[in-house]
């Protein structure tokens, strides 16, 4: 990520407990979505594998930043 930073790119990053409610979480990621920004990172704090991937696959703005992202002619 710092190296995308020296590069001018605007990374978002938050810190969640794999314990938070799902609603303080989907308003957490909510808040980090902009539209000058293109790199998000959520780092859990403790947890394992399985209890931090089940929050993150069911945190919803994040969910529908992603599916709503479009690939550009650059990137074919």
């Amino acid at each position: 990520m710092a190296n995308l930073e020296k590069e001018g790119v605007k990374v978002a990053v938050q810190t969640l407990a794999p314990t938070q409610h799902q609603d303080q979480v989907d308003a957490q990621a909510a808040s980090l979505i902009t539209a000058d920004c293109s790199h998000y990172l959520t780092q859990y704090q403790g947890g394992s594998h399985r209890s931090t991937w089940q929050h993150a696959y069911t945190m919803q703005p994040a969910l529908e930043w992603l599916f709503a992202q479009k690939r550009t002619a650059s990137a074919q």
